[in-house]
């Protein structure tokens, strides 16, 4: 006979009946999202402290959010930038148990619950019982509580070697049995952004031109594997004005930070106007249905900021502001600013000593939608206002690059960033 007190506990077969949808997961913040349990049982079966766990498909980064839990690296990645922006909020909000480790280090491995597993062989013998460790129960340091540790967020362009050439695959024809082929990745998207544009066939930076009774509007289109820098701009725009167009359009898949100041000076400059242009990750995807170039294009929101300097002994603090996000309306065109606290803005983050290269969070703010269940973890009444966007700043120090960074992540995903020198 065998009873329940001589062990616990049972494998866990290769059925799980306790990780389905329902009351056994918590509420989905995606469309794809995997409850934790199920990824936090694989993760505690495969590996251990320390370890490194990849996810090539990060969805709202229910792996990263489990592997930061236990303890392991991790790396994810994912090609919708809404599902980078949902992970990275999730991870940034989220407070964790500290667990006991064995040596004061994770790769140490953790202090784990145990149990007494009695055997015939243990009471035949007057033996000890076996003491088993359970993997998925580590103790828990109760006086201290953990966030999620530093991270790194990078983008990659598209990358193959017909991107390199400057071309890009065109599906075949499902109905005449038509071979894929190369097309012209400018031209394709100066023609997917707008129908009428009559392709240059000059070196310069004005590839396309688009002509109305209403406007005419010189095209620039940003490479395919990178960002679109301010030289190309400040290029195009010459290039423009010595062909008497006084509007550029340029498009791109990602930007310089410093591309709104440039935007700015040219203007500044003359009559001269710039419209800065994302277009959408996907739109040269295979299979991708006809859309409206509204669809595909989207222009580049502006962070709109206000710098504040005081003393504070002898030093000098600087307090930074968001007042809101610039976005051009192609339809009435005029700039409207949408406000930082209308609900677009969906989270901002600032860089104190920007070094014109890596974008490093200093500090970070968050539109919570919904004010997170974190009174248990905390053992304390968090004020609501708390879960609200904050709009300005603690006050920091000038340091050695006297410049700031400020990003802005809006409601659909999309990132842009702003730079300013110090005074």
């Amino acid at each position: 006979m065998r009873l329940h007190d001589d062990f616990p506990v049972s494998p866990i077969a290769n059925i799980w009946l306790d990780t389905g949808t329902g009351s056994f997961t918590e509420p989905k913040i995606y469309a794809v999202q995997t409850g934790t349990k199920t990824v936090l049982r694989c993760i505690a079966m495969t590996t251990d402290p320390g370890d490194l766990v990849f996810d090539p498909t990060c969805g709202s980064g229910t792996t990263a959010f489990c592997a930061e839990k236990l303890g392991r690296r991790w790396i994810t990645c994912d090609t919708s930038r809404v599902a980078i922006n949902v992970a990275r909020q999730r991870l940034l909000s989220a407070t964790f148990e500290h667990y006991k480790t064995r040596n004061g280090k994770v790769s140490g491995n953790f202090i784990y619950k145990t149990v007494n597993r009695v055997t015939l062989k243990s009471l035949a013998y007057d033996l000890e019982p076996e003491k088993v460790e359970l993997v998925d129960q580590p103790e828990v340091e109760r006086d201290a509580i953990r966030v999620c540790g530093p991270f790194e967020v990078m983008s990659l362009g598209r990358y193959s070697v017909e991107d390199w050439k400057g071309y890009v695959v065109r599906e075949a024809a499902a109905t005449y049995g038509e071979p894929a082929k190369l097309e012209n990745y400018i031209e394709t998207i100066c023609r997917l952004y707008r129908k009428n544009a009559a392709i240059q066939g000059a070196s310069g930076l004005v590839h396309a031109v688009a002509e109305t009774e209403q406007e005419k509007i010189a095209i620039s289109v940003g490479p395919l594997s990178g960002r679109v820098t301010a030289r190309q701009i400040n290029d195009a725009v010459q290039d423009a004005l010595a062909s008497g167009i006084l509007e550029v359009h340029v498009l791109g898949w990602a930007f310089e930070a410093n591309v709104g100041e440039v935007k700015s000076a040219l203007e500044k400059r003359g009559k001269i106007k710039v419209q800065l242009i994302m277009i959408r990750p996907d739109t040269l995807a295979e299979g991708l249905k006809a859309t409206q170039p509204e669809m595909l294009f989207s222009p580049l929101a502006l962070p709109d900021i206000e710098i504040e300097t005081e003393k504070n002994g002898k030093d000098k603090l600087v307090r930074v502001t968001l007042k809101g996000v610039a976005l051009f309306d192609r339809k009435r065109r005029t700039t409207e600013c949408k406000r930082a606290d209308s609900g677009y803005v969906s989270a901002w983050y600032l860089d104190e000593d920007y070094d014109g290269d890596c974008f490093v969070d200093c500090q970070m703010f968050f539109d919570f939608k919904k004010a997170p269940n974190i009174k248990a973890a905390l053992k304390a009444e968090v004020d609501p206002e708390e879960f609200t966007l904050t709009l300005t700043s603690e006050p920091f120090p000038v340091r050695g690059y006297k410049r700031i960074a400020v990003k802005v992540v809006d409601v659909y995903g999309n990132e842009s960033t702003v730079v300013r020198e110090l005074p």
